[in-house]
């Protein structure tokens, strides 16, 4: 079954699974749903998956359909009630292929945005994450860094993909085809000025093949919850990250790092921290400024050291800070060795 991956990779989040077979059923269900994802697949599925782990106080319910039938139109009002989930402020995942299958995604995409998907490459690379870049134009065969492409080290392209015509203003490529052209356009729309309201977000993936082919944990698996993550905007819908904290108030039983890494320094433990992405770059900050107050050794403050994104270098990287820390505690008389 082309979906049975993606909605194994979904559950581990939380989500639970519900199935209808027609377009009809689809769009009469969109009101009750948050995201939605089209795919021109081999039969007519649609699933729902609801929320509950990422966010606790709201209801996240996902629609997705596939929709093989080769060239077969998109029936009558189908665009219209995915833009219309869209204008509410709600996400769409729009998954093609090689050409014909492509048919209800540019239904959507041409009359809305400006451009289509087209073409038929025989893909079956392996996209890389292009280090350092947040906001350019990935290079060819490769992704930049972003909240979807987080912890990805590689991602298959598909087995044959398509590509947009053009990548218009208000969309970003974050992945770049073996073939020069874009192979995930993205779009994060502002509030409009008239409503107030913010449309949904809008992924686009040129190569719903990965969904079922060369499937991996690490990469597809997890570019599939990232990115239907990302697609929530929970953060706009909430607040900032800190109303999904457990704990906003702090630590129940009082514990702070002004507190707790003291007590590491006087137990001589040395604390290095594994960067895999820079978004923990603000919390490694504070904890260096706590942890090295006073300390005149370099040896012995805290380090930070970089996988570049790739989680496959944490067991070399343990051992050579382990390594320096006990060789460091030895001049030192004592000392051990902390990782986060």
């Amino acid at each position: 079954m082309l979906c049975s991956k993606p909605q194994a990779a979904l559950r581990k989040k939380g989500f639970q699974i519900e199935e209808t077979s027609s377009e009809t059923d689809f769009m009469s269900k969109l009101p009750y749903y948050d995201v939605i994802w089209v795919i021109s697949s081999y039969s007519t599925f649609l699933f729902r998956f609801v929320c509950r782990s990422l966010a606790r106080s709201l209801a996240c319910g996902l629609l997705f359909v596939c929709l093989y039938r080769y060239a077969a139109p998109a029936p009558n009002g189908f665009a219209d009630a995915v833009m219309a989930h869209y204008r509410k402020g709600k996400p769409v995942l729009i998954w093609g292929d090689n050409e014909p299958l492509f048919t209800h995604a540019n239904a959507i995409l041409q009359p809305n945005f400006g451009f289509k998907l087209a073409g038929n490459f025989q893909g079956e690379g392996l996209l890389k994450l292009q280090k350092g870049q947040k906001s350019s134009t990935p290079q060819t065969g490769t992704m930049i860094e972003h909240h979807v492409t987080t912890g990805l080290v590689t991602l298959y392209e598909g087995y044959t993909i398509c590509h947009p015509t053009k990548v218009v203003p208000s969309f970003q490529s974050i992945a770049t085809a073996t073939d020069g052209n874009p192979a995930v356009i993205i779009h994060d729309p502002p509030k409009d000025s008239r409503t107030g309201i913010s449309p949904g977000r809008i992924a686009v993936d040129c190569g719903w093949t990965k969904l079922y082919m060369n499937w991996d944990e690490a990469g597809t698996a997890r570019y599939v919850q990232n990115l239907t993550v990302w697609l929530l905007a929970l953060e706009k819908k909430a607040g900032p990250p800190r109303a999904f904290d457990d704990y906003p108030n702090g630590d129940p039983n009082g514990l702070t790092p002004e507190v707790l890494l003291p007590q590491l320094k006087k137990l001589k433990i040395d604390y290095c921290f594994a960067r895999i992405q820079p978004y923990t770059d603000k919390m490694v900050k504070i904890f260096a400024d706590i942890y090295d107050k006073d300390e005149r050794s370099q040896k012995h403050k805290l380090r930070t050291v970089s996988l570049d994104g790739n989680a496959t270098n944490f067991l070399q990287v343990v051992v050579d800070t382990v390594s320096q820390s006990v060789a460091a505690a030895r001049g030192a008389g004592g000392g051990a060795a902390a990782f986060q």
